[in-house]
């Protein structure tokens, strides 16, 4: 029936609408009627007649819908039923423009059906027409009700309200009702206190009015009408309440049961889930109150799940935040420094085998890739209930937002809250996780459809991705089905077991892959009870969780080390045990000697001596050396033993090496063969230490001479020819049962004292005289402390730190006491020429561990970053074993052999830290609860979001300066509480005076500019006290910053007023001064180094320099040298001239090479 052309038309249109080709059933081409003139008149009306019908079922079929931007009602309407392939219209939202495109075009050919049907004809070429024009029809209809019904089964819509806050317009009405959220939600006022603050502010403005003017007043409380009287109201024009999944939560077993609402429980009074082996766990799911005749029942733990569709609808409400993300897409850049994930190997080949088009989405589709915090915290901080009590929580932030808004608490996704009163058990943990699986699973695919969006009023889909876990070391194997550090696999990226940990090279252990992962899980899941389940466990160490259902989860690349508590953990190992840093011992060098093990008799020495000279390597292993006599033979011999099992240090004896020659000294001294096996010479050698001794002779000695010997024990050990033989060298009757010879080896023994070897102390625990870190040393830190000016983003560790006062240490303390504290003050007491070795040696350990540290918070690295990394991590690790044996090697520091991994995978690791999710916890502690486990989960679930909520708000400059003076003042205050960075401009503090053409700014400024022969500057200028981007705050100091100043009336490169720094530099020291810098000699910080620190002349240059904000590279510390000018008591230093410590913080730009 359709001509070639009309054909290409339709077929084009339909492509468009639906993505079909179409063409129902083969043309009958012979039948077509080329001429209608040769037709019959009455089969002439009725080819025009047939077409009309087809031009005008072309007409329908151009009307084109994009079948995406299509939206459905988000409840189902009761007209809709699968069978009825026509009642998908019914599911439509009615008023939508998508839709009334939808219904004109199937309406518009069901109008066609019957129209078509009622033609009647004979001829061939007319019935062949019009049946083709029918099915043609049918099946378009048929094909378009095809696709709404899969469309809509992909798409779940989210509605978004209009918000109420629309209305009222008054800034007076907003700033009172966002003062009132800021004083419940920031300052914990509880909620019925917040409505006496609402009427109290109602009757103030009241007051006011009636100072003034009648027709003021009258407008004034005409305003006054629209102040809400209550907060639940004020929360509701904000739209601030956000919507939960909440679940009663077992306390035995956490399973969870959906609730109903308030007041109504789904729930069983007693928990009915049954675990493998069919018990049934039977726990009470609620408590009984009473208050009168009134009897409820009331949930004894509950567990609060907000949806991710709630957070990122109210999230793509705000101005920029689209574009922001939409700007973000992996941009690999090998050979250049990598700044963020985004420039990494990871998220450019994320999910490319599993799904290829989520990272390039289509059209005004937004992709979005989400990094998982988790943590256990204390409600109450710790120092109020220890860590008795805990509760957990779940959050996310985007990937897709950069880097410096990525971490906004207004940005953040707070997920879930894990109920306490105690951390969950592992196993247990899946229960938490599995709604958050669900969700997120729908939100990978199909994605949701946000029917309205600020950038896209008509709506977009988004889809969403967890692609990396970053957490503390619990957490992140507890979460990811992993056994504890503690297992014996300790290890959740190899197969590390306790009794190699502390193997330096990683190239000795087997990383593990999800392949063989799977597997392992596959058997724990295949288990048919408890204790097959178990046994799996102990094994390997591996449960499922349901992340795993993720069909791009990789646990070996998305679960991180988390570097803020890896860095907090081996700092707080070092400086705590490796060094002992305490205010109660003198500084000094300490008794270094392994920790105390049990006695060593003459005798057990003799045996272990006689087993290691005259057994093989098979017949040493299975000896059953005491353990205390196998760490004696090691060190003895240098073997590195503090930790160690029994039986590694048996392999350590046996491959016993000799580090000059790397040779194996049992081999080279041939006490063994190369085949492991006893030499003539090694028996030789024993027999002229031990004549007449053998080994198992040497272990009955041993074992009867014990003090706490029975004849069970000694019969249990010793064979009956060796008692014999023991009790005919003691002139004993070697005669009678093997009982009876016992008790007279026994009773000879009891009046006879063995000797100990005498370089075993078996006086009790070694007393400590002397400590690296003593209170002379921590003087001198802690008086560098005070001479120390930092920037303000770095936190400023306490004076009394290394005391039970203070407590335990955060992270960024750590990191603060080891960039700059102890590397100032040990560098000048451990950094002198004629300083003691063990001195020099424990600084250069430190240095290397700090440099390490130093470059996992890096904004931007390189490979030689990486290497840099490798290098000083691993002489830390390697030295460590020398300089402190009787310091055990922990499970961080075998995780620190894996982190240069995931700096190749994904970039600068404060990209990826989990110092987010401490800083949020942190602002839990500060939320007003009741204080009761069950509620104060919600509360803080709530009110954190509600904070975000408004801070996100409240950043939104359009908003804020609405509000006008008022906006200022509550942007300050919440900056202070909820700190964010952000992507707009400096903001400064200025004077409200020019600065005039007499004053000293002005004539500098000019006389720098003739200088450098640029334009004179304008005289639009004004002094500023200081200058603020979120955190970081620049303040006019000598050396640094002279003065700021700023030009309104001209524009920097981003279109905002031009701000000037005047910057005056320190005096570098002389060539004859410079030689007696201890930093800059330093080869690990100095000129041969990384060259971070050095020595500068405590007065400003006299050269001026001006530069714009965006020409500074980095802050620095800088504190006052002691060993210098007048004050100078150090004779081997003669610095005349004051002097000060510039050590560098700059963690953007720095490079080690």
């Amino acid at each position: 029936m359709f001509s070639p052309t009309v054909r290409s038309i339709r077929n084009a249109a339909l492509q468009e609408v639906i993505g079909l080709q179409c063409s129902p059933q083969a043309q009958v081409d012979e039948l077509e009627i080329d001429d209608p003139a040769g037709l019959t008149e009455g089969d002439e009306d009725i080819f025009y007649e047939l077409q009309e019908l087809e031009e005008a079922y072309n007409l329908y079929s151009s009307a084109t819908f994009p079948l995406k931007l299509v939206l459905f009602l988000p409840v189902d309407p009761p007209h809709l039923a699968p069978n009825d392939p026509g009642s998908i219209l019914y599911a439509l939202v009615p008023n939508d423009p998508e839709t009334q495109h939808v219904m004109y075009r199937m309406r518009g050919l069901q109008s066609l059906l019957p129209q078509v049907r009622s033609v009647d004809c004979a001829h061939p070429g007319l019935v062949a027409q019009r049946d083709d024009l029918l099915s043609t029809i049918s099946f378009e209809m048929n094909q378009m009700l095809s696709e709404l019904w899969k469309e809509k089964e992909l798409q779940r819509t989210m509605s978004i309200r209009q918000k109420p806050i629309s209305r009222y317009t008054s800034s007076l009405v907003t700033s009172a009702m966002i003062l009132t959220a800021v004083v419940h939600t920031i300052m914990g006022v509880a909620r019925n206190h917040c409505n006496f603050v609402l009427a109290a502010l109602r009757a103030l403005i009241t007051m006011t009015s009636k100072q003034l003017e009648s027709n003021v007043t009258s407008h004034i409380r005409q305003q006054l009408n629209d102040i809400p009287m209550t907060l639940p109201t004020v929360l509701h024009r904000l739209n601030l309440s956000p919507e939960f999944d909440i679940y009663v939560c077992c306390p035995d077993c956490s399973t969870l049961y959906p609730s109903l609402g308030k007041g109504e429980l789904s729930t069983p009074a007693f928990c009915n889930a049954r675990d493998l082996d069919g018990g049934e766990c039977k726990a009470p799911l609620s408590k009984t109150h009473t208050r009168g005749a009134r009897v409820w029942h009331k949930p004894i733990s509950r567990y609060s799940h907000m949806r991710f569709e709630t957070w990122i609808t109210e999230l793509l409400q705000r101005p920029g935040i689209e574009d922001m993300m939409e700007s973000t897409r992996p941009n690999p850049r090998p050979g250049t420094a990598t700044t963020d994930v985004w420039d990494a190997p990871y998220m450019h080949n994320f999910l490319k085998s599993a799904d290829p088009t989520f990272m390039s989405p289509s059209g005004d589709d937004l992709s979005l890739v989400m990094m998982l915090h988790f943590d256990f915290f204390n409600p109450f901080t710790n120092k109020t209930s220890g860590k008795v009590r805990s509760i957990g929580c779940f959050f996310m932030v985007c990937l897709n937002l950069p880097a410096d808004v990525r971490y906004n608490a207004s940005n953040a996704y707070l997920v879930s809250m894990v109920p306490g009163p105690r951390e969950v058990k592992a196993e247990h943990l899946h229960a938490f996780i599995k709604p958050i699986v669900d969700d997120m699973l729908e939100l990978y695919s199909p994605g949701i459809l946000i029917s309205r969006t600020h950038k896209y009023p008509r709506g977009r889909r988004v889809r969403a991705a967890i692609g990396i876990k970053s957490m503390d070391i619990p957490a992140a194997r507890g979460t990811g089905g992993f056994a504890s550090h503690g297992h014996t696999c300790l290890c959740h990226l190899c197969n590390a077991k306790r009794t190699t940990i502390d193997r330096s090279n990683l190239s000795t252990f087997q990383l593990r892959n999800i392949d063989a992962h799977r597997q392992i899980v596959d058997m724990w899941l295949g288990a048919s009870s408890l204790t097959e389940r178990q046994k799996v466990f102990d094994t390997y160490g591996v449960r499922y969780v349901d992340w795993l259902r993720f069909p791009w989860w990789n646990p070996f690349e998305s679960i991180v080390v988390g570097p803020m508590h890896w860095s907090k953990n081996v700092l707080d190992k070092h400086l705590r045990k490796n060094m002992n840093w305490t205010w109660d011992l003198p500084a000094g060098i300490p008794d270094n000697r392994p920790n105390r093990i049990d006695p060593i008799t003459t005798l057990e020495y003799n045996w272990g001596t006689c087993a290691f000279l005259s057994l093989n390597e098979e017949e040493f292993k299975k000896s059953k050396l005491t353990a205390s006599l196998v760490r004696y033979l090691c060190r003895q011999r240098g073997i590195f033993e503090a930790g160690l099992s029994r039986e590694r240090l048996i392999d350590d004896l046996n491959s016993w090496v000799n580090k000059a020659n790397s040779i194996s000294m049992r081999r080279a001294h041939n006490i063994i063969s190369q085949g492991g096996q006893v030499t003539d010479f090694a028996l030789e050698r024993c027999g002229e230490l031990f004549p007449g001794l053998s080994v198992s002779l040497a272990s009955a000695q041993y074992h009867a001479s014990r003090p706490s010997a029975t004849i069970t024990s000694v019969a249990r050990e010793c064979g009956k020819n060796e008692l014999i033989q023991l009790c005919e060298q003691l002139g004993l009757p070697g005669s009678g049962p093997k009982s009876e010879l016992v008790q007279r080896l026994l009773a000879h023994y009891e009046n006879v004292r063995i000797p100990h070897m005498p370089d075993v102390d078996v006086s009790g625990k070694k007393a400590k005289t002397y400590s690296f870190l003593g209170n002379e040393v921590l003087t001198e830190v802690k008086a560098d402390m005070t001479r120390t000016l930092l920037p303000s983003w770095l936190k400023t560790p306490p004076l009394n730190f290394a005391t039970a006062s203070h407590g335990k240490l955060q992270a960024e303390e750590y990191k603060s006491l080891a960039f700059v504290s102890f590397t100032i003050t040990l560098v000048r007491l451990w950094g002198r020429p004629n300083t003691a070795l063990d001195f020099c040696a424990r600084l250069e350990n430190f240095l290397h561990l700090m440099i390490a540290v130093r470059i996992l918070a890096f904004q931007s690295i390189t490979e030689s970053d990486i290497v840099a990394f490798e290098l000083h991590y691993m002489r830390y690790i390697e030295q460590i074993k020398v300089l402190y044996p009787s310091c055990s090697i922990v499970p961080v520091h075998h995780l620190g052999l894996h982190i240069p991994h995931f700096l190749r995978l994904l970039g600068p690791s404060t990209r990826y830290s989990e110092s987010t999710c401490e800083q949020f916890i942190g602002m839990f502690q500060n939320i007003s609860t009741n204080f009761k486990f069950g509620d104060l989960e919600f509360t803080l679930h709530r009110e954190f979001i509600m904070a975000a909520r408004l801070k996100g708000m409240l950043e939104q400059r359009s908003f804020s300066d609405s509000l006008e003076e008022f906006g200022d003042v509550v942007k300050s205050f919440m900056q202070q509480h909820v700190p964010s960075q952000s992507n707009y401009r400096w903001e400064t503090a200025r004077s409200r005076e020019r600065v005039s053409e007499s004053s000293p700014i002005y004539r500098l400024l000019l006389a720098w500019s003739t200088a450098h022969g640029t334009p004179i500057l304008s005289q639009n200028l004004f002094s500023c006290t200081n200058m603020r981007l979120g955190n970081v705050v620049k303040e006019p100091l000598p050396g640094r910053i002279e003065n700021i100043v700023e030009d309104p009336s001209a524009q920097d490169s981003t279109g905002n007023p031009r701000i000037i720094l005047i910057i005056r530099p320190f005096s570098p020291l002389s060539s004859h001064d410079s030689v007696h810098d201890p930093y800059l000699s330093n080869p690990i910080i100095g000129r041969s180094g990384a060259q971070i620190a050095r020595l500068f002349y405590n007065s400003s240059s006299n050269n001026v320099d001006l530069v714009e904000p965006g020409d500074l590279i980095s802050h620095v510390a800088v504190c006052q040298y002691v060993d210098s000018g007048a004050c100078n008591q150090n004779p081997n230093r003669p610095l005349a001239q004051e002097c000060i410590v510039v050590l560098s913080l700059d963690l953007k730009h720095e490079r080690y090479n």
